[in-house]
């Protein structure tokens, strides 16, 4: 089983934490012949027992192994809407693939094509490596000036378990909603962005809102509190007794 912590990966055998292999002491190194990590503990008794530790002992004390490049997304900046469109590689058997068409949100194209990949993966029996990407293109807002109500499906998985959610926003883009949803789901949840999948965005009418914090808007008539005006004219006159006052 793989432990992820802060960006290491220890592997630990059947229920061992990372403090059972490391002995309940801080980790020091990582021992090349055990292949597990070196505690204060472990590095004291071999300096024990053995005066010190020698360079050329394969057991010495060694830095710890090179970080490995984590998959997991990162919802960076103002997330964007890609269109994803993959197949298998052709093959005598099969000369003429499917094609699967996927609604990505990521910060860049490149995590847009890593995502598509890992959704595929678990609904068809294909992977990057057997298969290839055809098309990977942004989708641009028809109506960018015109605040909208998206509602948004989507499944997450939490410290106990896999949570299915909906969600209602209002912003001027779809991107712009599913941003920020990430971020809403980070502070009010602590779900990281690799552990959101946004299964469904869709325009809400006013009248089908469930949220009381978005209906709260539709309000022909709303009006909101100017507790701080500048005035326009900052000169006239540019002289004066009294001090301007820009609280009514």
């Amino acid at each position: 089983m793989g432990s992820h912590i802060e960006g290491l990966v220890f592997i630990t055998e059947g229920n061992e934490s990372v403090s059972d292999v490391t002995g309940g002491g801080e980790c020091l190194g990582w021992d090349e012949q055990q292949g597990a990590p070196l505690s204060s503990r472990a590095v004291c008794e071999r300096r024990r027992r053995g005066g010190g530790l020698r360079r050329s002992s394969r057991a010495e004390l060694l830095p710890f192994p090179p970080r490995r490049r984590s998959d997991s997304m990162k919802a960076s900046g103002t997330l964007r809407e890609y269109k994803v469109v993959g197949r298998l590689l052709p093959s005598v058997k099969n000369p003429a693939p499917p094609l699967y068409r996927m609604r990505i949100f990521a910060p860049n194209h490149v995590v847009a094509k890593s995502r598509f990949w890992y959704f595929v993966s678990q609904l068809r029996k294909m992977k990057k490596a057997s298969g290839e990407i055809v098309y990977c293109g942004l989708v641009h807002e028809k109506s960018p000036l015109k605040v909208k109500n998206f509602g948004i499906w989507l499944r997450y998985d939490s410290r106990s378990g896999t949570h299915n959610m909906y969600r209602e926003y209002r912003d001027l883009t779809t991107s712009g909603a599913v941003t920020q949803c990430y971020r809403d789901m980070g502070a009010r949840h602590r779900a990281r962005a690799h552990a959101i999948q946004i299964m469904k965005v869709q325009v809400i009418a006013a009248n089908k809102c469930r949220r009381p914090a978005i209906k709260q808007f539709h309000d022909s008539k709303i009006r909101f509190p100017m507790p701080h005006r500048v005035l326009r004219q900052q000169h006239k006159p540019r002289f004066t007794t009294r001090r301007p006052k820009t609280f009514f």
